[in-house]
Parts: structure tokens; sequence; C-alpha cells
């Protein structure tokens, strides 16, 4: 076991840190009762996105790929919502 100066200086210091640091938020889904454990909901949102950018071999540029992504994100927001996706990019336009 590393001692004093030398468990500073290990590479996961700073990971436990981190961990410590945000151990209130972490494991939530034990104390809220119907919080899930996992993130396959999400995973399962945003893979047609992956296999769609897969299929496409994706944007032609780093600033296309973030366009693409933030639109998604909107869409897919606003779709979770139960929001009209053209009503809301229409109330979007009008207020930049």
């Amino acid at each position: 076991m590393p001692s004093g100066s030398d468990a500073a200086n290990h590479p996961c210091h700073a990971k436990a840190q981190l961990i410590l640091r945000h151990q209130d938020e972490l494991f939530q889904y034990v104390v809220v009762e119907g919080l899930s454990g996992h993130n396959n909901l999400a995973e399962q949102q945003i893979r047609p996105v992956v296999v769609r950018r897969k299929l496409s071999g994706g944007s032609r540029s780093e600033e296309g790929s973030k366009t693409i992504f933030n639109l998604l994100c909107l869409f897919q927001t606003w779709h979770s919502h139960r929001l009209n996706p053209f009503q809301q990019c229409l109330s979007e336009l009008q207020f930049s």
C-alpha cells in the first residue's frame, strides 16, 4: 500500500477523489424509488442516430457533426416531451 505522498501521486488518486467528492450523487437509484440503475433507455434513444451515422459515413467535418448531434438531441427531447418538432423549430427561429 502506498504511503503519504506516494498515494497522492498514484494514477488512481484523482479518480478516487472525484468519486469521494460526488459520492452522494452516485447510486441514487438505490435511494430513489423508480429511478433506473442503468442507462438502457438513453442508449436505445441514441442508437438510431449512431446507426445512421455509421451507415452514412458520418459528417464531413467536426462542426457538421456537432450541428447534427445538437439538432438530433433537440428533436429527441421534443419527442420525449410530446412536443411538435416543427412548431418547436419555428418557435426557436422566431426568438433567435
